[in-house]
């Protein structure tokens, strides 16, 4: 960072704004913008990069190199051509950032489109006032723990409805084992209720102390971890939470390296099934982002060591005072912070109810309802945190919401794992949480409520990598595999299920209606004679839209039922504009259930009481094999053009040819570009054959673009099928795809009993 801030002394501060260009006065303007509410912003555009800092001003120009990282400049600038854009919130609040948008009107949160480039606070000009928004000065060795300790006092009363239990558990469930901080020991957790859990990275390099079964008892006495021969061995962020912990008024922790007996591979799974209720019952998570488990806590008076905080501050023209913030991006995986991006910490934070995010050197708290940082008074009511953005309001009503599952996947998929056969480990207590929506949980990730159209998932972007097991001795989660057939075996987005899923009232039909067309089981190895069979329930075996038999049984348990008005419903939800899609009449009657209020649906879908059911177990053991009879088929293939803008953002996708190598009759989606480089271009008449099978049948709606009625509505039915490729008689997913039905049952197929690895 330049540290030669220019301070513009009072006489010379008209002839130097009159020498200033638009960027600097804006931004000037925008840090003293007051509002009653900073809830909304202001986006100006300016020119380009290159226009901006090729036409020196001494306004902009000393402003800006002063408050721009010198990576700016010497690690992956933006492009001159990219623009320079502005934020401003209002009361003391502006970010500055770059886009590379044309247009002079923004979209929303374009700010966030590409890199952040500063975020400026205004401080409090009279230093004596705590005006909400404004910045303030902190001392830069020490946190002042009053200030953690009031923001915990301020959710503990005033956010209690908000933040008690968003998880909505039926009870707080306590760990097997905590770390009593006064007694400096590990002792049981049962019928403990209030304790702190520790979020953080592992890291590589010292090994540090965790807890096994030939130290358990000795761990257990009073004083233990202040022996030597584990003191030392305790790493630097597990003994400054300790001490942080004590410092908040608690008394018990929760860390998983010396919570859970790592060698014992019964607790282990059992509490890696239970990481979610651990994190989601906490009282608070302390959140260590900076580094790893070696570099610790600093800023703890008594504690830890000063933490050496740096806040840049410069005069921008007479009385006003801004300063440079240093906090990190919190929630965004694209952030600096390792943390962020780490596979294992997502469920962690995602899902605890209250947390102390330490980062940037700067202590922060992120909760439901509010969010706190050091560097500014009052609550920060601009933040988009993690919370906010990947929490699932819908699931925790009891609804299968594939949706917001979906959202869940995608963050989690494409963050790293050190070991990747970990992938099933790392989001076992989120799954086991959510899963109480879902009938029958899931397996490898794939919701068994609608297993057959779960394994039709895609990469709705870039290409997915393949995940190797790591064959190191590793044993978090003893057995785990890397199916190919779940996204978990993949790292990279993932489009989770595309499936009707009781689908909020609309006119069209957006998803498809799946048909079951055989049955699937999971088994322990490629020829296990023991199998269990996977029940879809949410799918219909006989292709129909409506099961009779369910929609009665599901009136009985809350939904109603009332006849279709076109006046009313229409009008409820708006004809729309010509060219739109046309409103579809799917149903004589709409279905509505009083724990969704307001919003009507085409058939009724079970709903969970996921409170009086806090079961969090997955019914179904995670075996990595499934097995079915179904058809094959050998179809010619190559290449699809794809479009020049698309060709960095959509994967490579292969088009289907009929019978005879003529006709497109569907399309697949590959795993990469490698696997679409292996077939003929798409201007060449040549193809390649592949071998497909069948997963399921789905019909979907024929949208029209008018503003009329469609009734009865038009489907078309498609196969779901899998590209395959065989190793030792054990079939593996390459690709996935579509074949139009009447294409697949005249062509040439055989029965086959497949069995997926």
């Amino acid at each position: 960072m330049h540290m030669d801030a220019p301070s513009l002394p009072v006489q010379h501060e008209l002839s130097y704004i009159k020498m200033a260009c638009s960027v600097y006065l804006s931004i000037r303007a925008g840090l003293t913008w007051e509002k009653d509410s900073y809830e909304d912003s202001i986006v100006v555009y300016h020119g380009t990069i290159g226009e901006v800092f090729g036409k020196p001003c001494l306004g902009h120009d000393s402003l800006l190199r002063f408050i721009l990282p010198e990576s700016f400049f010497t690690e992956t600038p933006p492009k001159p051509q990219e623009r320079l854009l502005i934020r401003f919130h209002g009361n003391g609040s502006t970010q500055i950032s770059w886009t590379n948008r044309s247009s002079p009107f923004p979209r929303e949160n374009d700010s966030f489109t590409h890199g952040l480039i500063c975020h400026l606070l205004l401080l409090d000009p009279s230093c004596k006032l705590p005006t909400p928004g404004l910045g303030r000065i902190l001392d830069p060795d020490w946190v002042d723990p009053g200030l953690l300790q009031e923001w915990m006092h301020e959710c503990l009363t005033e956010h209690r409805d908000c933040c008690d239990n968003p998880m909505k558990l039926a009870q707080i469930s306590s760990p097997s084992w905590l770390i009593d901080t006064t007694k400096h020991c590990i002792v049981s957790g049962g019928g403990i209720q209030e304790y702190v859990a520790l979020s953080y990275r592992w890291g590589g390099g010292t090994a540090h102390l965790q807890n096994e079964l030939s130290i358990l008892d000795t761990l257990r006495l009073p004083g233990a971890l202040l022996q030597a021969r584990f003191a030392s061995r305790v790493s630097p962020t597990v003994k400054h939470a300790v001490g942080l912990t004590r410092l908040l008024g608690e008394r018990y922790l929760w860390v998983d390296a010396l919570c859970i007996v790592q060698n014992n591979e019964e607790q282990t799974r059992a509490q890696l099934q239970l990481m979610g209720v651990i994190y989601a019952s906490a009282k608070l998570t302390i959140v260590a982002t900076d580094g790893d488990a070696n570099h610790g806590i600093p800023g703890l008076k008594g504690v830890s060591p000063p933490r050496e905080l740096l806040q840049p501050k410069f005069s921008l023209g007479k009385s006003c005072e801004v300063v440079v913030r240093q906090n990190p991006d919190m929630g965004c995986h694209r952030s600096s912070s390792p943390y962020f991006k780490r596979a294992w910490t997502f469920q962690e934070y995602s899902l605890s109810k209250r947390r102390l995010v330490i980062g940037g050197n700067q202590f922060h708290w992120d909760c439901s309802s509010a969010m706190h940082h050091e560097d500014m008074y009052g609550a920060d009511v601009l933040s988009r945190t993690l919370n906010n953005r990947f929490r699932f309001p819908q699931i925790l009503l009891g609804k299968p919401g594939f949706d917001e599952l979906t959202v869940l996947i995608n963050e989690y998929n494409n963050r790293e794992l050190t070991f990747p056969e970990d992938a099933l480990a790392g989001i076992s207590g989120l799954l086991s949480l959510v899963g109480r929506s879902f009938d029958g949980g899931f397996i490898y990730g794939l919701a068994v409520t609608c297993f057959d159209s779960a394994l039709m998932w895609t990469a709705p972007s870039l290409p997915m990598q393949r995940r190797i097991h790591s064959g190191k001795d590793h044993t978090i989660l003893h057995g785990s595999k890397l199916p190919s057939w779940s996204w978990l075996g993949w790292k990279g987005y993932t489009f989770a299920i595309d499936e009707h899923s009781g689908e909020l009232f609309e006119g069209s039909l957006r998803r498809p209606i799946t048909k079951r067309i055989t049955q699937w089981y999971i088994q322990e190895t490629p020829t296990s004679s023991t199998k269990y069979a996977i029940r879809s329930t949410f799918l219909d075996h006989d292709g129909d839209f409506f099961k009779k038999d369910q929609s009665e049984s599901l009136l009985k348990e809350g939904w109603t039922k009332e006849r279709f008005d076109i006046l009313k419903y229409i009008s409820v939800n708006g004809k729309g504009e010509e060219g739109e899609e046309a409103f579809h009449v799917l149903g004589d009657y709409v279905y509505k259930h009083p724990s969704l209020p307001g919003e009507y649906y085409w058939r009724p879908f079970p709903i969970k009481d996921i409170v009086g059911n806090p079961s969090i177990d997955m019914p179904l053991p995670q075996w990595p094999f499934l097995s079915c009879d179904t058809k094959r088929g050998m179809f010619a293939a190559r290449r699809s053009r794809r479009p020049n803008y698309s060709r960095e953002l959509v994967p490579a996708q292969l088009c289907v040819l009929g019978r005879g190598g003529h006709g497109r009759c569907g399309y697949l989606q590959v795993s990469s570009d490698e696997h679409a480089a292996e077939f003929p271009a798409a201007d060449v008449d040549e193809s390649r054959t592949i071998e497909l099978v069948a997963i399921c049948l789905q019909r979907r709606l024929v949208v029209r673009r008018y503003v009329v009625v469609v009734d009865p509505p038009q489907f078309r039915e498609w196969y779901g099928v899998l590209w395959i490729e065989w190793v030792d008689g054990v079939a593996y997913r390459k690709g996935v795809g579509y074949i139009k039905k009447e294409s697949w049952e005249s062509h040439d197929l055989k029965d086959i009993h497949l069995v997926f690895g």
